[in-house]
């Protein structure tokens, strides 16, 4: 439990906006959740970061590379900035227009980070 947990600045959409839906994944119609887990540093920064849910066919990595771009401000305990495990789940979604022609050009949705504690 922290006093404040680290805020990631710029919001989902920080991270959404540096994700690209793998050519693979958009021509075998893969959609999913990949959850992300990394060490958010007391500077703020991204450490460790892995998969630990994955879809594969290039979502994985897209995600990752994405993630890892991230900055956040530290979370807190008693006022210092401290490390903090966080997990965030991106979800891939191609709308149903991608598989008609008529739009190629899938959408990325994301759902709110779920803290994992301190490590």
């Amino acid at each position: 439990i922290f006093e404040q947990m680290p805020k990631l600045i710029g919001g989902m959409a920080s991270i959404q906006s540096k994700i690209m839906y793998p050519e693979v994944a958009k021509r075998e119609g893969i959609e999913g959740r990949v959850v992300v887990q990394f060490i958010v540093t007391e500077t703020g920064e991204i450490e460790s970061p892995q998969i630990v849910k994955g879809i594969g066919s290039g979502c994985d990595e897209a995600a990752l590379e994405a993630v890892m771009q991230a900055k956040f401000e530290p979370g807190l305990q008693r006022g210092e900035p401290v490390r903090v495990q966080y997990s965030i789940p991106v979800i891939f979604r191609l709308d149903d227009s991608d598989f008609t022609g008529s739009n190629n050009i899938p959408t990325i949705k994301q759902i709110d980070h779920l803290a994992l504690g301190d490590n």
